[in-house]
């Protein structure tokens, strides 16, 4: 068979085949009405109340800084009386909230424009928690805890956190917490709420763990990790493990398997992993786990 007699190749399909010219020049299909959201189409009941109501957010911001919008103002007020609770007095509110105690009486720079701008309030503490890169080994773990209290703050007053990202693209960034409306959820101990952080290459870092969770956090070490843990030291009620190695710089899958044999661990006595936080200015810093025991649904 010549070359003019070879058959044309069949199309598979429809009885015609669109080019890339045609898709390339086609004009779009147009776009149907979506359903409206009702009752009956919602996979879920709606919300008791305005999805408005229902969010707000909350960021850590420079060395010694908080940002928060959408979120009721008594909220707030109880929101920095467990700040100064867990040894960070507040220093100055943006703008000033009646019941709320402040060690400097001036105004916080570049936080009216946000008060103003954006109806939110800015907090600013004492010490510099969020600022990781010359801090002590007992700045970092008080920097910590206080993100474990401000969780279980949040949690008392019904609010759940819903994401921890980063949508920043500058040095020192950090997370920024998006929450969402639930029931008033109240730990059965305050040792249920903790943070468990990753220090320098080598340490991990429990804050105000009980000792059931220490007890599985290092069973997972030492069932994972080649050269286990060589050395162990209490510090501030919170337990070092200095592990073998340089574990959060490890290149291979050793690390990897490390982390998830700890949540798995953990998970094995019900203490969930809530959320990963970045809190720290630093520029190779890692996010703080907060883990909750039997935590509340979202």
């Amino acid at each position: 068979m010549s070359a003019a007699e070879v058959p044309p190749r069949p199309h598979h399909g429809s009885a015609h085949t669109e080019s890339f010219d045609d898709l390339h020049h086609a004009a779009p299909p147009p776009l149907g009405t979506p359903p409206e959201w009702t009752d009956e189409t919602a996979h879920d009941a709606p919300p008791l109340y305005d999805f408005q109501d229902a969010s707000c957010s909350l960021s850590f911001a420079g060395s010694d800084k908080i940002r928060v919008l959408d979120m009721p103002t008594e909220h707030i007020v109880e929101l920095c009386h467990a700040m100064t609770a867990a040894g960070y007095p507040v220093r100055r509110v943006t703008p000033p909230l009646e019941g709320v105690s402040m060690t400097a009486s001036m105004a916080l720079f570049g936080a009216d424009l946000f008060a103003a701008e954006f109806k939110g309030y800015a907090i600013q503490v004492d010490g510099n928690p969020w600022r990781y890169d010359d801090a002590s080994r007992t700045a970092r773990i008080r920097a910590r805890r206080l993100l474990a209290s401000i969780i279980r703050a949040l949690l008392r007053l019904g609010w759940r956190v819903a994401s921890a990202l980063n949508y920043e693209k500058r040095s020192g960034d950090k997370d920024v917490l998006v929450l969402f409306r639930g029931e008033p959820w109240t730990p059965e101990d305050d040792s249920d709420v903790f943070a468990l952080g990753f220090d320098t290459d080598d340490k991990l870092v429990a804050v105000d763990a009980p000792n059931v969770a220490i007890r599985l956090i290092a069973r997972a070490i030492r069932a994972t990790w080649a050269g286990g843990i060589i050395r162990n030291e209490l510090l501030d009620h919170s337990v070092i493990l200095k592990l073998a190695g340089t574990p959060w710089t490890d290149k291979s899958g050793s690390a990897q398997r490390l982390i998830h044999a700890l949540v798995a661990g953990l998970a094995s006595a019900r203490f969930m992993v809530y959320c990963a936080v970045d809190i720290s200015s630093a520029s190779n810093d890692n996010d703080t786990l907060v883990i909750i025991r039997n935590p509340p649904p979202l």
